[in-house]
């Protein structure tokens, strides 16, 4: 069929299918809030800006990672580095606060 989607494979290990995964941690959404509990503002960009839009939880999903990737090595990533982000997003808490 000529309007059938090309067939989207993993970013890393070019697998397939993938599927809808948050592009940012639940744990820096919670923390962004924290510290700034008034609606972040969210822009997305695909070469160039297309839309922006002010939300109080970063729940922003992309279908560019297989489930094995993302519940693997980028979930042993991201639980590894969330003290020490965590950590410096509250240090930094008066810049993120006026951004």
């Amino acid at each position: 069929m000529a309007n059938e989607r090309p067939r989207r494979t993993c970013a890393f290990c070019e697998g397939s299918p993938v599927t809808k995964e948050h592009l940012w941690a639940d744990w820096i959404s919670e923390t962004l809030h924290r510290l700034r509990p008034s609606p972040i503002k969210v822009g997305f960009e695909d070469g160039e800006l297309q839309h922006t839009y002010q939300t109080n939880k970063l729940n922003i999903t992309v279908a560019r990672f297989c489930e094995t990737c993302n519940n693997t090595w980028m979930s042993a990533i991201d639980n590894d580095v969330n003290g020490r982000s965590k950590w410096l997003l509250l240090q930094n808490s008066r810049f993120v606060a006026n951004v």
